[in-house]
């Protein structure tokens, strides 16, 4: 069985989305009702990484491409937030 249709770019966009919203449902429907909090606990300055803890998943198509990720945001309501801060050294 084949695990990669590599013919979905070619697709029009209009099918494509309507794929990812189908590939959604089930997803959203079981995180409905839960709202997701993000707590940042900490910036690595070197790396320039930041730590987080997320109180629910995302959705599995969050880990696919950007299309899919975008797709899954509209679906679920949200909508992309930057996030910027500065770091602080502490003594």
């Amino acid at each position: 069985m084949a695990t990669a249709f590599h013919l979905f770019p070619n697709l029009p966009a209009e099918l494509r989305v309507r794929i990812w919203h189908v590939a959604l449902e089930d997803d959203y429907d079981d995180l409905k009702g839960h709202n997701r909090i993000i707590e940042l606990h900490s910036y690595n300055v070197t790396s320039k990484t930041i730590a987080v803890a997320v109180s629910r998943r995302y959705p599995t198509l969050f880990e696919v491409n950007r299309e899919a990720r975008c797709e899954a945001a509209k679906a679920g309501g949200g909508e992309w937030v930057t996030v910027s801060g500065r770091a602080t050294l502490l003594p």
